[in-house]
């Protein structure tokens, strides 16, 4: 509870500040991550959403090595429900700004990383540097910047 409070208070002072934020979470309740999609391009954000999937096989021998492991009932159910939604959140997203990522196979740590970075790098450099689509980030930037013109002006 303490983490998710802190988590909680730091997303908003993230979104207060329009900085970019990162949302993670384990897909399996679709319309939470519809609900959290709406209300940050509510605020102006562009949204993308990368699943980082897995077989059923590999959740469960992940599983048995986590400090806290779910019962293998409520694992199973996570990851159907991830694996159901995985088209509607394509649909959600749409396709430029949704990428499904394979993480079945076991490197090493520093190799996955490596991995990690490369495929994350490949698909969220080409979003982030992207200029904002949605509207009301436009209108939010073109406001920062006279306020930034006009600080200036009477400094």
């Amino acid at each position: 509870d303490k983490a998710k409070g802190l988590t909680k208070k730091r997303l908003k002072l993230y979104t207060e500040g329009r900085l970019g934020v990162i949302i993670d979470g384990t897909g399996h309740n679709f319309g939470k991550i519809a609900k959290q999609k709406a209300e940050m391009e509510k605020l102006g954000y562009d949204t993308y959403m990368v699943a980082v999937n897995t077989s059923l096989d590999i959740a469960k021998e992940r599983n048995k090595d986590r400090k806290r492991a779910l019962p293998e009932d409520i694992l199973i159910k996570s990851w159907s429900d991830v694996q159901n939604n995985l088209g509607a959140f394509q649909t959600l997203f749409g396709a430029t700004s949704f990428k499904i990522i394979d993480n079945s196979k076991f490197l090493e740590p520093k190799a996955a990383q490596a991995k990690f970075a490369k495929i994350m790098g490949a698909g969220l450099d080409k979003f982030v540097t992207k200029p904002v689509k949605n509207p009301i980030g436009k209108t939010w930037i073109k406001n920062q910047k006279k306020l930034v013109k006009n600080k200036k002006r009477f400094n």
